[in-house]
Formats: C-alpha cells, structure tokens, sequence
C-alpha cells in the first residue's frame, strides 16, 4: 500500500459527494473522491492531518507525454527498482511525492521498454485514493 502524509487543502462538495484534494508534505498535490452518507456525515475540514493511500495495483504507468486525460493524480517519477515475476512485476518509481509502487502486468514493462532509471509518468484514479486520519 502506498502512503503519503499531508493536511487537506480544499473540498468541492455536491449532494452526497466531494472531492478532496490533499496537500503532501512535499507540497504535491493529490485528489479523491468522498462518498458522504447520511450515517457518515463528511468530516473531512481544511487543514486536517490525513494520509492519502492508493494499492500498488491501481498505479498506471506510461513512459511517454500524455495528452490530457481524466486521471487528475499524475506525477513525473523515474523507476529506482524492478522485482520481475513472471505474470506481474514490481516497480518502485522515486516521484514528486516521494516513492511509490506499482504491480503491473511484465508483458508491458517489456512492451513500453522499460528498465531502472527510465522516465515515466505515475497516475493514480482519484477514486481509487483512499483517505484516514
């Protein structure tokens, strides 16, 4: 599980959603999404402490300029360490907001010709960040 600490920086809300969006201790930024029920009411204020996790498995990698698309959590990063399987590999990928890792599937790493120190953009879905206090 990635982890990263920060304090929240602003909320958008509608009807029983919001978007959260945290400050990282480095000063990145990164986004979720907050379902808000009537038995959950949002706790959620400006300039709480939180930490911002995501699973290695909902990190998307590519190795080349994106065109804007609708994944708000991308960062610049550079792959530090590689653990090959034969299915799935790891990544650790030293970004702006510190290190984070990835389990994607071997075929791509070989397909986007990726090796230590290549260049890439990390992108995580904001509904895939969870956030705890």
């Amino acid at each position: 599980m990635n982890s990263f600490d920060g304090h929240i920086e602003n909320v958008e809300s509608s009807g029983n959603l919001s978007i959260i969006t945290v400050k990282l201790s480095n000063d990145t930024l990164i986004k979720a999404i907050v379902i808000d029920t009537l038995s959950t009411p949002l706790q959620w204020g400006i300039g709480i402490k939180v930490k911002a996790l995501f699973k290695e498995t909902e990190v998307v990698l590519s190795g080349s300029e994106i065109p804007y698309i609708s994944i708000e959590n991308i960062w610049r990063g550079s792959i530090s360490k590689m653990e090959m399987g034969e299915l799935l590999s790891r990544l650790e990928i030293e970004s702006v907001i510190g290190y984070v890792t990835a389990l994607i599937p071997t075929k791509s790493i070989t397909n986007m010709g990726l090796k230590n120190n290549s260049h890439v953009h990390v992108m995580v879905k904001l509904n895939e960040v969870i956030l705890s206090k």
